[in-house]
């Protein structure tokens, strides 16, 4: 059995910390290879992804050659320049989050993104289970090529997968365009959701917001697809992806 050389899959993400009606700050979460088992299978060539937020690079990884050679900032923060100076956080208000991928290495690729949301308590690394991530509200446009992976998207976490084939430079379209913190968050804090009894003032209540970004090639993409991801996908003539046996959903 002739043995399958699956090239591409890495992983790096971009990460906020922001204190609801305080301070604001920020988190970095280090690029990481998707599957330990996945990469001893790899032979990378020069594959890259940038996260693009608001026309502006957030993070980029690129394979620049053999061994353990990359460019780009991994580390990036996100809303960075969401709060103005002494500007506070304000409920209900949308402020613009625009989101996208761009193909930053030199083969074609497929991508996947996966979003996470949380709440915590400023001074604790714990989650507050029992705040709704629903507040938190990113704005997604699964449209264009964008579909959410249902089965595998939590309350907390949300796979989207871009389906379509990414040219080397180019960007896909957007998949957010504002994020908006629900005014119902201050009462259920304030009462305690489900009975939790949490604290009734809600500044210093932190909101998590983390943006991860994996590449797989599209060469053998069936194969690399299912080794990377652990999803079965057929592809199309013009090198789209049907997600087989797998509920997503898109906005027309």
């Amino acid at each position: 059995m002739k043995k399958k050389n699956y090239r591409t899959i890495f992983l790096f993400g971009a990460a906020v910390l922001l204190l609801l009606g305080s301070v604001a700050g920020s988190s970095q979460a280090a690029l990481t290879y998707y599957s330990e088992n996945y990469s001893a299978q790899l032979k990378m060539d020069n594959i890259g992804v940038t996260l693009i937020e608001n026309d502006d690079i957030v993070s980029a990884r690129n394979y620049t050659g053999s061994g353990d050679k990359w460019d780009g900032d991994p580390n990036g923060e996100l809303l960075t320049g969401m709060l103005g100076v002494d500007e506070k956080l304000i409920l209900g208000k949308g402020y613009e989050e625009r989101l996208s991928v761009r193909n930053s290495g030199t083969i074609e690729e497929y991508v996947r993104v996966m979003i996470y949301r949380y709440w915590e308590k400023d001074g604790t690394e714990g989650k507050l289970t029992d705040l709704s991530p629903d507040f938190i509200d990113l704005n997604l446009l699964r449209s264009q090529g964008w579909v959410q992976d249902m089965e595998a998207s939590t309350r907390e976490r949300i796979v989207l997968y871009y389906t379509k084939i990414l040219p080397v430079g180019a960007e896909t379209p957007e998949f957010s365009d504002f994020l908006r913190i629900d005014e119902a968050v201050a009462e259920a804090e304030s009462e305690g959701q489900d009975g939790a009894g949490l604290v009734n003032d809600y500044d210093g209540i932190r909101f998590r917001l983390a943006v991860d970004v994996d590449a797989v090639q599209t060469h053998n993409a069936e194969d690399a697809i299912k080794s990377a991801w652990g999803i079965e996908v057929s592809v199309n003539e013009d090198g789209s992806l049907n997600l087989k046996g797998t509920e997503v959903e898109r906005d027309e």
